[in-house]
């Protein structure tokens, strides 16, 4: 990370740089202590992610909210959008039927729950986080957000094959290619 002067307000942070991935005005950030966190605008979900931890989501802990900013822990793994996932799309699948599941199981709705916002260890399916939860509520709203992720995986161009894996995996009534575009353009 390239070191710069950063803000008074957050003196627990050490060096930041731009995040690749994310909405404008996301940075990666190293604290004093040497751990690795993002520093973002606060796009409402401050309140939010303690209450989606409380219900069993794997989702980043607020360090600190300040004014319209929000300083969040890094969650372990790499989006599904990296290209190590293109080699293992069986262990893809499991990660995102994973985080739909959960989802449905807590009751929330995320609201883009498209392949960046989701992260997890390709060599063990696991999955170990969702984030950008800046359209989230909580109230589960399984179509839309199995149609987000069905919509993902075509727009990162991963065969009509692995969408109906995942819809087959999550027990979707009708793992077709005919549904495939049906959730895809609910999105």
């Amino acid at each position: 990370m390239v070191g710069v002067t950063v803000d008074p307000r957050w003196p627990e942070v050490q060096e930041i740089e731009p995040a690749v991935l994310g909405r404008g005005g996301v940075h990666r950030v190293r604290l004093v202590d040497g751990a690795e966190a993002y520093l973002r605008p606060d796009d409402g979900t401050a309140a939010l992610l303690p209450r989606l931890a409380a219900r069993g989501l794997p989702v980043p802990t607020v360090i600190a909210a300040r004014g319209d900013r929000l300083l969040l822990s890094a969650l372990p793994g790499v989006p599904a959008t990296d290209p190590a996932w293109r080699t293992q799309p069986e262990r893809l699948v499991e990660v995102l039927g994973a985080a739909w599941s959960t989802l449905q199981d807590a009751d929330v709705f995320h609201g883009d729950l498209t392949l960046p916002n989701i992260l997890g260890i390709p060599s063990t399916g696991e999955l170990t986080g969702v984030v950008d939860w800046g359209d989230g509520v909580m109230a589960a709203r399984p179509e839309l957000d199995l149609a987000c992720l069905v919509w993902s995986l075509r727009y990162n161009r991963f065969e009509d094959h692995t969408g109906r894996l995942l819809l087959s995996l999550v027990g979707w009534p009708h793992p077709t290619d005919p549904e495939l575009i049906r959730l895809s353009d609910l999105y």
